[in-house]
C-alpha cells in the first residue's frame, strides 16, 4: 500500500502507526441501536453490515492481515424465528454481493468460516425455534 494513503487513514481515524496484524471483533448492539432510534431491529442489523463493510475496506487498506468477525453465536438461534431468518438473509445477501468486491480491491483476500456445526447436519427441517436450521438451507 501507498506510504502516503495508509499515513492519510491513520490519520483519519486516530491510529497508530504500529497495528495488530490481526483483529477481532463481536458485532453486538445492533438491536438495541435501533431501539434507541425507534427503528426495527433489523435496520440496526443492516446499519451494522453497513459498518462493517467499511471496516473491512479499511482493515484492507491498512494492511490488516486477518480480520475475525465473531458474527452469529449459538445464542443468537434463540432469538425470534423470523428475526433469525432475516438476519441469515442479511448474511447471504452480503455474502453475495461483497465477497466478489472484496477479491477485486484485496491483493490476498480469503474468507475462512468458523462454526460449530456437527449439530446442524442431522437437522432436515427448522421445526423447533430454539434449534437452528440446517447450515445448508440457510446459505443456499
Amino acid at each position: 500500500m501507498q506510504t502516503v494513503k495508509k499515513d492519510a487513514l491513520l490519520k483519519r481515524y486516530r491510529l497508530k502507526s504500529c497495528l495488530p496484524k490481526h483483529v477481532a471483533i463481536i458485532m453486538d448492539g445492533n438491536g438495541r441501536w435501533a431501539k434507541k432510534r425507534h427503528l426495527p431491529r433489523i435496520a440496526g442489523h443492516r446499519a451494522g453490515a453497513h459498518s462493517i463493510r467499511e471496516l473491512v475496506r479499511l482493515a484492507g487498506e491498512l494492511g490488516i492481515e486477518a480480520l475475525t468477525l465473531y458474527a452469529f453465536s449459538t445464542e443468537n438461534w434463540k432469538r425470534p424465528r423470523q428475526e433469525v431468518s432475516l438476519l441469515m438473509q442479511l448474511l447471504k445477501q452480503y455474502l453475495r454481493n461483497e465477497v466478489k468486491e472484496l477479491y477485486k480491491i484485496m491483493s490476498v483476500f480469503k474468507l475462512s468460516v468458523i462454526a460449530k456445526i456437527c449439530p446442524l447436519k442431522f437437522k432436515t427441517s427448522w421445526n423447533n425455534p430454539s434449534k437452528p436450521p440446517p447450515i445448508a438451507r440457510v446459505l443456499l
